[in-house]
């Protein structure tokens, strides 16, 4: 089966029963692939594992191995779904949270064994990687550090921010998200004739 017990901390450092452990090799493969993804390890041979912990128990549900980074997160979302539902406990959280989830009812899935929770995570991850894009992953303070830089760099000024009146800032936003998105009659007309004519 695909749940393993927990090992104790000793025989997780690689200190368990062997002199030395594996420690030179743990060292050489530390740093490699630093990831940002949950439940998710890169294997020395090139290939991505997924492992989860199995709610309630001290055991751990090995999902599988996977071609790239993205199948393997997705995987453990399905897996964690499928203990969980839709809504985690706050210690919990998806990978991908705007990802669609696996289609499973909800009556069905409190029923669910360990072994149908690793056959959907491994189905899930490995079918929906090639139809997901995760969203670009952007620094928060990146646009504030480059306005402070802007900002330091003119006529000898200080970088000073503006906090208080945000509400113009928004409204910039919605008329500049309003002329991207509305189309006149006139455009729509023009484009109805196109696909038409």
């Amino acid at each position: 089966m695909a749940v393993t017990p927990s090992r104790s901390g000793a025989a997780r450092k690689g200190q368990g029963g062997r002199v030395g452990g594996n420690r030179a090799a743990a060292a050489a493969g530390a740093g490699k692939k630093k990831l940002e993804w949950t439940g998710v390890r890169y294997r020395p041979w090139g290939r991505w594992a997924a492992e989860i912990s199995v709610p309630r128990t001290r055991a751990r549900l090995w999902i599988g191995t996977f071609d790239n980074a993205i199948q393997a997160a997705l995987a453990y979302d399905a897996a964690m779904f499928c203990f969980y539902g839709a809504h985690l406990p706050r210690s919990r959280k998806f990978n991908f949270p705007a990802a669609p989830r696996p289609d499973v009812p909800e009556h069905v899935r409190v029923e669910l064994t360990v072994a149908n929770i690793k056959a959907i995570a491994e189905k899930y991850g490995r079918s929906l990687a090639g139809h997901y894009t995760p969203p670009p992953v952007r620094p928060a303070a990146a646009p504030l550090v480059a306005a402070a830089a802007g900002d330091a760099a003119g006529a000898g000024a200080t970088a000073t921010t503006d906090h208080g009146n945000m509400s113009d800032m928004a409204d910039d936003v919605v008329t500049n998200a309003d002329c991207l998105l509305s189309l006149s009659l006139d455009d729509i007309a023009a484009v109805m004739a196109l696909l038409l004519g």
